[in-house]
């Protein structure tokens, strides 16, 4: 049962999505990630599909409609940038929605990230980025971009 706005609500959405993880466990349904978000947002538009805070700390909702969409308007931009399958892209960033949207759209376009916490140093991020021969790396803040641009200053140093 869930619990939402004071109502309870059986889960007839967990029991569709249980089923069909069993299904993909059995080896039933070929469908990627990208394509199951989208099935998903189809029959579930309105609902709940994560939250997070916004800046004033106040927790937001983004329905599944909503990150189907902001999925495939990233991805659109990652390809129009150039982004391509097999590429490997770099993410500096602690888990958040935008996360999520990215690894999404990475993924949708055939691309592979190359994910680190922000507690990561700068060595770390150095060695990683450079051993995964990364085309473009997204920071999750200033201080994180500090850290990969450092990185880039050095090896390109001779």
């Amino acid at each position: 049962m869930i619990k939402q706005s004071g109502k309870a609500y059986v889960g007839e959405e967990l029991a569709a999505e249980a089923e069909w993880l069993c299904l993909v466990q059995k080896g039933k349904i070929n469908m990627t990630l990208t394509e199951r978000l989208k099935k998903v947002s189809e029959k579930y538009p309105g609902n709940t599909a994560l939250m997070h805070k916004n800046s004033n700390g106040d927790f937001e909702k983004i329905t599944h409609s909503e990150l189907y969409t902001k999925v495939r308007t990233f991805g659109a931009g990652l390809a129009a940038a150039g982004i391509k399958r097999g590429d490997h892209i770099g993410i500096i960033s602690d888990n958040r929605y935008e996360w999520i949207v990215a690894d999404l759209a990475l993924l949708g376009i055939g691309a592979a990230d190359v994910p680190r916490g922000s507690d990561t140093t700068g060595l770390e991020i150095s060695y990683i980025l450079n051993h995964a021969d990364v085309k473009i790396t997204f920071a999750e803040n200033k201080h994180q971009a500090e850290k990969i641009l450092g990185f880039k200053r050095k090896s390109s140093t001779p």
